[in-house]
Formats: structure tokens, sequence, C-alpha cells
């Protein structure tokens, strides 16, 4: 990075305030059929102001499924970070490995076009529009007890709470894979598939120019509003990237410029996605940066 940088923009450290988020974070996890990278680190704007790091990411690795959960604050809200963090968590603690029977799996890798594979499909897109809205049930009773707890210091509404939610459901099938994802604001999920890189989240702008929705927004819950941004895919996929804007933005359009992001990612290591976030440069680049990145396995 350029030294005259450095002149311009300090390092504060993360506020002492209740329950601040780390500068950074990182995690690799992996099985047969997945490796997953995660990272999120402090952004450029929140380290010269000496405010918290407002993304938060989660996930769960199963056998036969990985669920991850990406999740922005919003920065106008002081307690964003907990509800980034709340939501993220929820949405990926339900265990789905119930649902996810050998029948269950043998009607998936069938025909697309059959009854039982709609069927199926439709009652797992169903349950992430469920995990959704458990997500926002857990950050809405997080903001109450912390309230109760805390009167002075954590305010009630949920409001206060905003932050975006990208999900991915992925579930192996022999040579391909099903994602389920459902998005609400911006950031970016794509799919890395032999034929290209697909674009599944679903932006949507708010009530004003510039203004991003996010999971406590008016609306938002309802049924039409989430099965708008659900998006299903089953085929040959290499790769799935979830980012928070801090990245997508940077790597935009993601249909053609994701494929970079996978070329400047030097190593599949948690820790080495966290110091490439820390460290790239893009003119106008400020945010927090989180990204969630999987390579699928062949089986």
């Amino acid at each position: 990075m350029d030294d005259r940088l450095n002149e311009v923009w300090q390092t504060l450290p993360v506020p002492d305030l209740p329950e601040p988020h780390d500068e950074s974070a990182c995690d690799t996890a992996e099985n047969a059929r997945f490796k997953l990278t995660a990272a999120s680190v402090r952004g450029r704007k929140h380290k010269h102001e000496g405010t918290n790091r407002d993304d938060f990411y989660a996930f769960s690795l199963k056998d036969n499924y990985l669920a991850v959960c990406v999740c922005d604050g919003a920065g106008s809200k002081a307690f964003s970070r907990i509800g980034a963090k709340l939501a993220a968590k929820s949405a990926v603690s339900r265990n789905l490995e119930r649902l996810l029977t050998p029948e269950v799996i043998k009607v998936l890798s069938g025909d697309p076009s059959s009854n039982d594979f709609l069927t199926e499909v439709s009652g797992l897109a169903s349950k992430v529009r469920a995990l959704t809205c458990l997500a926002y049930k857990a950050v809405e009773d997080g903001a109450l007890g912390r309230n109760n707890d805390a009167p002075e210091v954590f305010p009630r509404d949920v409001s206060d709470y905003s932050s975006t939610f990208l999900y991915a459901l992925i579930i192996p099938l022999g040579a391909e894979t099903l994602l389920i994802t459902l998005t609400i604001g911006d950031g970016n999920i794509a799919a890395v598939t032999p034929d290209g890189v697909k674009i599944l989240g679903v932006f949507a702008a708010g009530e004003y120019s510039g203004e991003t929705e996010f999971l406590q927004s008016d609306g938002i819950l309802a049924e039409a509003s989430l099965r708008a941004r659900t998006r299903v895919i089953r085929e040959k996929i290499d790769a799935i990237i979830l980012a928070t804007d801090g990245v997508a933005d940077d790597y935009f359009p993601a249909e053609k410029e994701f494929t970079r992001l996978l070329s400047d990612i030097a190593s599949f290591d948690g820790e080495a996605l966290r110091d490439f976030l820390d460290s790239y440069y893009i003119r106008g680049s400020f945010d927090d940066r989180t990204v969630a990145l999987i390579r699928v396995r062949e089986a």
C-alpha cells in the first residue's frame, strides 16, 4: 500500500463498548465435499474513526450439507453489529440433517422436472424462508433481553440492530450441487460453474436512493417478499462466494470480477484470506470486508 495513505488514514483500536466485535475473524473448515474459508476485517473507515466492525459470518458444516450466513450491520445503527451476529448465528443453528435422508437425496439427485423433485426443493426453500424469519426473531429477542437487562445501554427497537442477510444452503448431490440462497440487502452470492459465474444475489434498494434493505425493513419478511429473494440452482458448481458489499463493490460486476477475486486469493486458508482482505487497496474502498468462500469437491 502507498505509504502516503498511512499519513491520512489512522488505525484506532476497537472501542471499549458493549459487545464489541474483534478487529477481525477467520475460519477454515472442511469435509469430504466442501472446503470453507471465511474471513472478516474491519474497514479502513472504521479503523480511522475508531468504530466497530459491523460484519459477521457464521456457518454449519455437516456430512450432507453446508449452511453459511453473512450479515453486514447498518452503519447508521449503533448496535447493528449485534444484530448481524445474532441473525447469522441463528440462521445456521438449526440442524437440517434429519431432513436430508438418503431417500430425499435420491429424489434431489433425480429428474429435476419430476413432481417429487419439485416438492422436495419447494420444501427446502420454504425451510430457508422460515430460518430467515427465525433469524429476525433471534434479533428481536436479543434486543428485548438486552434492554431488560441494561435499558440505559441497549435500545429495545429491533431496527437499531439492522443488518443485511445473505444465506446459502449447499447440498452435495454426486457430481452436482443443489444451492438454495436467500438475500436481503446489498452484498452478493455467486456460484462459479464450468459455464461461468452465476449471480444469486437479489439486490433491491430501499425507499431512498443509495439506501439498502435490511432484515428488519418493513415488509421484508412477507412471504411474497422472501420468495422473490430466494434462488435455487442444481448443477456442477466449483465454488460459491458470499461477500458483503465491502468486497462485492470492489469486484463489480460480479459476473466478470468474481473470477478475478478467486485468482487474487492466493490461499484457501483463513488467516491468508484475512490478511488479503486487510491489505488490498482499491481507491474509494473504505468498508468492512467479509467473504465466505466454499470450494466444492467432487464425490
